[in-house]
């Protein structure tokens, strides 16, 4: 008999553990990338034109990996609109508007953050989807698995409790602390994100368009709200003040967005939001090492306290045990079922 890989014994499958594992990897990039750009207070650039040129760029992947997609099917031409589901398409509009808030989020929240202190507190999203993905979409979460989700979310509080000294966000309000201020941010992104991921698993699982023209039709939303966007604050996008303080680093944070973006609807494809989410958690241990090593990030006991309660819930989650405790539950049901039918 031979053994399980170990993909299957996570419940997922190896293509969706590679894809999960890029975005850990691509994750744990992002907050390094902008922090890495920050320049005193604040960024040398307009993170909204970041944020903008990112979603150009999905966009352009998306349609290049489309094209490709369909020339390798024999078809004709780059692009088909018979291929596309109108509704759909227009529906698309809700997460695009939500994910552009949340994009900007990220950067507003690493002026008051250190990278894995924003890695821990945006798990926090594993709860909000979590919950999410139980009223929406009627996902069955077992007793172990809603302990992990548990655990996380009082990890992540444990690691945002104040420490002595903490710096302050603004003048105006001493009480409030940088750390806090940036926690409650995330509080906000974990909510976006937990609306944003199930309405697009929603649509990505229903519709039968191909994942890469769902993506041209999401990134093609994200580009029009984040124009307006763009304009309603008085940024011109059509001029060379698009790329002010610009240099190499920030053309890599407007990169890994665009890659990580593509990495989202593949896991969310191929598993699912809350795998997405968890994936995604793996970046605060790789993020604490490098931000140790290169940004001379000095973790709190409560922090570390906090990784070890999150790396808990990360195990029970994804752990083994559960694809063992479904084939013991489907065991049990038909077991169950047969003796109804000897009694009868």
């Amino acid at each position: 008999m031979q053994g399980k890989s170990s993909a299957s014994m996570m419940g997922l499958s190896p293509r969706a553990l590679f894809f999960s594992l890029c975005l850990a990897g691509l994750v744990m990039s992002r907050s390094l990338l902008v922090t890495a750009t920050k320049s005193g207070a604040g960024y040398q650039y307009d993170p909204t034109s970041v944020v903008l040129l990112t979603e150009f760029l999905k966009l352009g992947f998306a349609f290049a990996l489309n094209a490709w997609e369909r020339r390798s099917q024999g078809k004709r031409g780059w692009f088909s609109m018979a291929d596309v589901d109108t509704r759909v398409a227009v529906l698309y509009a809700v997460p695009s508007i939500l994910y552009a808030i949340q994009n900007n989020l990220v950067f507003f929240a690493l002026l008051y953050l250190a990278p894995p202190t924003f890695e821990l507190f945006a798990n926090l999203k594993i709860v909000t989807t979590a919950l999410a993905s139980w009223l929406v979409l009627k996902k069955r979460l077992n007793a172990i698995q809603w302990v992990a989700v548990v655990l996380l979310f009082l990890g992540t509080i444990l690691g945002q409790l104040p420490k002595e000294g903490a710096v302050q966000a603004t003048n105006d309000d001493p009480g409030l602390s940088a750390e806090m201020f940036g926690f409650m941010l995330c509080l906000l992104y974990a909510g976006l994100s937990a609306l944003a991921g199930i309405f697009t698993e929603k649509l990505l699982k229903e519709s039968k368009q191909p994942t890469h023209l769902q993506n041209m039709e999401i990134y093609m939303w994200s580009v029009l709200v984040n124009v307006w966007y763009a304009w309603h604050n008085g940024k011109s996008v059509f001029t060379s003040s698009l790329f002010d303080g610009y240099d190499f680093m920030t053309w890599l944070v407007v990169i890994n967005g665009a890659l990580m973006g593509q990495c989202v609807s593949f896991v969310m494809k191929y598993a699912d939001n809350v795998v997405k989410v968890f994936a995604a958690a793996l970046a605060m241990f790789m993020s604490t090492i490098l931000s140790i090593l290169f940004f001379s990030f000095q973790p709190s006991a409560l922090l570390l306290i906090g990784f070890v309660i999150s790396s808990i819930s990360l195990f029970l989650y994804l752990g083994p045990h559960n694809q063992q405790l479904l084939e013991h539950e489907k065991n049990m049901a038909r077991e169950k079922s047969k003796t109804e039918m000897t009694a009868v």
